[in-house]
């Protein structure tokens, strides 16, 4: 068989992935805690995630999508960075 004709179908599937007017994948709550967990910076940001995005879960009901693409890309944010340093335990605040 000669490879030839199935360029076409997987040029068109490429170009479908670079569509900047596309839809973003859709995620499921576990695949993004499990995404944001990868990014942590220290226990003490993994143990986080959990309830920053069960926070944010409950509010995407009642918020546009942007604005919580917005809310995840401020935990990604904060779950990355190396330099947070917070407390829970009535400690300062987190800065």
């Amino acid at each position: 068989m000669d490879d030839m004709g199935s360029a076409p179908a997987e040029m068109a599937a490429q170009a479908e992935l670079w569509n900047p007017a596309a839809d973003m994948p859709n995620w499921t709550w576990s695949q993004l805690e499990d995404a944001l967990g990868e990014l942590a910076a220290s226990r003490q940001q993994h143990d986080m995630i959990e309830s920053l995005v069960s926070a944010t879960r409950k509010q995407a009901r009642y918020l546009p999508s942007g604005h919580i693409l917005k809310e995840i890309l401020c935990i990604a944010w904060v779950i990355a960075d190396e330099g947070f340093k917070g407390s829970r335990e009535g400690g300062p605040p987190m800065t």
